[in-house]
């Protein structure tokens, strides 16, 4: 099943604030929400609410020198309908904005890669001028990609499969839901600093089999007697994911291992 918007985008923006209000429309899609400050000294320590139980810190950035933060945070539904999303962090003082969508497709959801990796501090800007460039992620996925213009004047871009949200101008979030190797590219209008980081989800684990009873195992070693050797492996592997079959064991002329 195609990766695919199942609802939003939430948006809202203003003074101090920390909050926005989202309705998820199915347990177990993909909540993503950007969370930025225009004067902040710290990093997030937590995000809840919105019909999610756990919320994970996907990727951040906090310029020290500009006091400006970009975050992508995410999580689970659980809980469907109306619900307020909640950031904390009590240094993020200046003008705030968020933005949530929801994402269906993927039963088990993961970030596969993100810039930064892990939600960082630094003294200078992602860049300046009117071109705006995204991180490159390698991999294919979901690529969620925020941007943070301090002048304001964020206009979008042209990335062929790439859609870019709007929240104030000075917010961006740009998304391709199959995505592959990406690193989009925007526009403002002025040649001042910005802030741009990424996160790729997508599905990664071992998905359960049929467990093997005790008929099956003899049925197929007997056919590995009359063919070939039995595989000494106890899985195989289906569109890139490995799939294990409880119960499985390998067998000699002897008996059972």
């Amino acid at each position: 099943m195609p990766i695919s918007a199942n609802g939003g985008p939430w948006t809202d923006s203003g003074s101090a604030l920390k909050t926005v209000t989202v309705v998820p429309v199915t347990a177990g899609d993909l909540l993503v929400l950007s969370f930025q400050s225009s004067s902040a000294t710290a990093l997030s320590t937590s995000v809840s609410g919105g019909g999610v139980t756990t919320w994970i810190a996907a990727t951040g950035y906090l310029d020290t020198g500009l006091s400006q933060l970009n975050e992508i945070w995410w999580g689970v539904v659980t809980t469907t309908g109306s619900a307020v999303t909640t950031v904390t962090n009590s240094s993020a003082t200046g003008f705030n904005r968020l933005h949530a969508r929801e994402w269906a497709g993927v039963a088990s959801w993961a970030v596969l890669a993100a810039s930064p990796v892990t939600p960082t501090s630094g003294g200078s800007s992602t860049g300046t001028g009117t071109a705006v460039s995204y991180p490159s992620l390698t991999g294919s996925g979901l690529y969620i990609g925020t941007s943070e213009s301090v002048f304001g004047g964020m206009t979008g871009g042209s990335t062929s499969g790439f859609t870019y949200d709007n929240n104030n101008s000075h917010q961006e979030v740009a998304w391709n839901t199959a995505a592959v190797n990406a690193a989009p590219a925007s526009v403002q209008t002025n040649t001042g600093d910005y802030e741009a980081i990424a996160a790729l989800f997508g599905s990664t684990g071992v998905v359960a089999g049929p467990a093997y009873t005790a008929s099956m195992s003899s049925m197929l070693w007997s056919a590995a007697r009359r063919c070939c050797e039995l595989p000494r492996y106890q899985g195989r592997a289906v569109a890139g994911t490995l799939v294990a079959f409880p119960g499985l064991r390998e067998k000699t002329e002897d008996g059972d291992l």
